[in-house]
């Protein structure tokens, strides 16, 4: 019997923007997180890219001012320099076409 498990890799970057940073991302996403989203190549809506990459993200370090990690969503990723947001995106992007090569 075939058994149905989340299938994705991760793996961990960080930004230039916050060296300090760590972001866990994921190489794909589950059908479930594809509803009233858009193809990572159609920039043009940068809102929908944003929610595109909240998916992407499994877990991250950034911390609000009194030290408590922030949720990974729309509005902590809107917080994000959009130089910040496109590196992201590239690293998931060539995480994923890398893992595709293999």
């Amino acid at each position: 019997m075939p058994v149905i498990k989340d299938f994705r890799q991760t793996k961990n970057i960080s930004v230039k923007e916050y060296p300090d940073s760590e972001i866990e991302i994921y190489n794909s996403l589950l059908a479930r997180d594809g509803d009233n989203l858009v193809e990572l190549e159609d920039k043009k809506n940068i809102s929908q890219l944003v929610k595109v990459l909240s998916k992407f993200i499994k877990s991250w370090n950034f911390t609000d001012d009194k030290g408590n990690i922030m949720p990974i969503n729309v509005e902590t990723i809107n917080l994000f320099s959009l130089e910040t947001v496109t590196e992201i995106v590239t690293e998931i992007k060539d995480f994923s076409d890398g893992l595709k090569k293999n």
